[in-house]
């Protein structure tokens, strides 16, 4: 019995904004101005999701030394409140508290409870001390005509289709979420017998 998953990240169609395209030289700008000199942060961007890393203010520090948390929640807020960002984001997150501790909100945000469980699922030690999410539309240095981009926080870069392919299943679509770890119950149900996630299989059974 073979059987057919297939799925694909989110995209959003776009068309270029001379903001997009300066973005990555008034983000520059703006953590100059929040304190941290070139060399003392780096900038690693996924579409519609920015990441900083911030390292120490100390004179030739290096990497290893890792920005206080109270310079971090500073930075965000000189971000976020940076009159030259303000076209392109929506909302800055500082790890003011340190890995682990999840990220903090800096000012007012709309849909604040759903960016703050979306940014739960980024606490790691490989994300970055600053988040910025950036507002429908944009994406971090796009210079792109018309096309399409992904990687941010909205709706249409998040709702991923799968599609599956099934002998005998007779065709049509549902619009009930699914996640990855949907994938075994549906086999299971399309061979006869029961299973949830999580649940241990028995010895030899496949």
């Amino acid at each position: 019995t073979q059987f057919v998953f297939t799925s694909d990240h989110g995209r959003t169609d776009t068309k270029a904004t001379p903001q997009d395209a300066m973005f990555p030289k008034a983000l520059n700008q703006a953590l100059t101005r929040a304190g941290y000199e070139e060399g003392h942060y780096q900038v690693v961007e996924n579409g519609g999701v920015v990441h900083v890393y911030l390292r120490s203010k100390v004179i030739n520090a290096r990497w290893e030394l890792e920005a206080k948390p109270v310079d971090i929640e500073a930075a965000g807020k000189q971000l976020a409140w940076d009159p030259s960002l303000k076209a392109v984001v929506q909302a800055v997150a500082a790890r003011s508290r340190g890995v682990g501790f999840g990220y903090t909100l800096v000012g007012e945000v709309p849909d604040a409870n759903r960016i703050s469980a979306l940014l739960s699922g980024l606490e790691s030690v490989n994300s970055g001390d600053l988040v910025l999410l950036l507002k429908p539309g944009r994406y971090f240095g796009n210079t792109e005509a018309t096309g399409a981009q992904h990687g941010s926080i909205h709706p249409d870069d998040l709702s991923i289709p799968l599609v599956i392919a099934l002998g005998g299943a007779a065709p049509g679509r549902s619009p009930a979420p699914l996640s990855t770890t949907d994938v075994p119950t549906i086999i299971a149900a399309y061979l006869g017998f029961p299973f949830r996630p999580g649940m241990p299989l028995v010895s030899g059974q496949k």
